[in-house]
């Protein structure tokens, strides 16, 4: 006799199996759409278009570096960065457009700036923040 809320041999292999089968033929959940979660998330790291050449530039600073680390503009964007850090105290400064400031894991820091020439600019930890500061290196491409 089978006790009361027990499954009998085999039977979850053949629930597991079906389940298997459902998701190799692309009938398990929908994939999620990376421009919407963003959406749903201010926080989450990345550029994200918010206008005709207006830009919004979400980054997080952590020891040893930015997420993202590489940004990509038109010539002309406006770009609003909203920078934060998840640990310690850090620098936020991209050469060449009198971007710079501190952020710390409470504050966020903020700036707009407009590029009006193409080129690469540096972005990096202008404060001594630990052994990942050397590594805290990125770049501004406009193009």
């Amino acid at each position: 006799m089978r006790q009361p809320g027990r499954a009998r041999p085999g039977q979850g292999r053949w629930a597991a199996g079906l389940l298997s089968a459902a998701l190799l033929s692309g009938c398990g959940p929908p994939a999620e759409d990376p421009a919407a979660e963003a959406a749903r998330d201010p926080n989450a790291p990345g550029v994200f278009e918010v206008g005709p050449n207006r830009y919004e530039a979400v980054v997080v600073a952590f020891e040893g570096g930015f997420d993202p680390s590489e940004m990509r503009f038109p010539v002309g964007a406006e770009v609003s960065f909203r920078v934060r850090s998840v640990d310690l105290v850090h620098g936020f400064l991209i050469e060449g457009t009198g971007i710079e400031f501190e952020i710390d894991p409470i504050e966020p820091g903020l700036a707009t700036h407009t590029f009006e020439e193409a080129g690469e600019y540096d972005l990096l930890c202008h404060i001594y923040c630990g052994g990942g500061h050397p590594a805290m290196l990125g770049t501004v491409i406009v193009e």
